[in-house]
């Protein structure tokens, strides 16, 4: 689906944000990781469960940048799990 969406929008310039909400295992998040370096997808969220803080430090070194919510930023900080943070103010 975002090989078609990459396409259908290639000469707008857009890049995309891929949101998986943790419906993958790590084989599975490294492949689509990769798969996504290709495109031009500059943000994977949340492949694997949140709380495979070393999982995901391991998915940040094979492949990557990696989001996960604030709750787990100092986990992820000290093993190296993420490279951005974002945060939402409910009062734009």
């Amino acid at each position: 689906m975002v090989a078609a969406v990459s396409a259908a929008f290639a000469s707008t310039g857009l890049r995309f944000m891929v949101d998986l909400e943790q419906l993958y295992d790590y084989e599975n998040a490294v492949r689509m990781g990769r798969a996504l370096s290709d495109m031009p997808c500059d943000w994977l969220e949340a492949p694997l469960d949140d709380t495979a803080i070393d999982a995901y430090a391991e998915l940040r070194r094979t492949t990557a940048e990696w989001n996960l919510d604030l709750f787990w930023y100092g986990l992820q900080l000290k093993h190296r799990a993420t490279s951005r943070v974002q945060a939402f103010s409910p009062n734009p």
